[in-house]
């Protein structure tokens, strides 16, 4: 559990000037872009942040989690009928078998972001 957490911290974390190291943004209008987990540490290393957005950040999560051994789900959520919008990570912790919600742009209002969402849909990583 605790490296579990340990992930979901990272994306609350600020630098030594205070800039978070995942800043979000939105992607440019009717445009889907997404970093990968080796482009954003890329960026932080070289410009102590990066611009991400939900995707960038579930990406981010889902590789550090796989690289724990963690059991790793997408969640896309919809907070409107018919429209998927939103999308973050669970990690099942091996212990208890809990599945834990990770949303890095939510943050500490995640389980309030989550219980908003009118539709979900989950897709396991390997």
């Amino acid at each position: 559990l605790g490296e579990i957490l340990a992930v979901r911290n990272a994306f609350v974390q600020k630098n030594t000037d205070g800039t978070p190291f995942f800043r979000y943004t939105n992607d440019p209008k009717h445009v889907e872009l997404l970093k990968t987990p080796q482009r954003q540490a890329l960026e932080i290393n070289q410009n102590g942040m990066t611009l991400v957005d939900c995707d960038d950040i579930a990406a981010m999560a889902a590789a550090m989690l796989l690289q724990l051994g963690r059991e790793v789900e997408l969640v896309a959520m919809g907070f409107a009928p018919n429209s998927l919008s939103h999308v973050a990570v669970r990690a099942k912790e091996p212990k208890s078998g809990q599945w834990i919600f990770i949303d890095g742009v939510a943050g500490p209002r995640e389980r309030e972001a989550a219980h908003k969402a009118q539709e979900v849909a989950g897709r396991k990583l390997d």
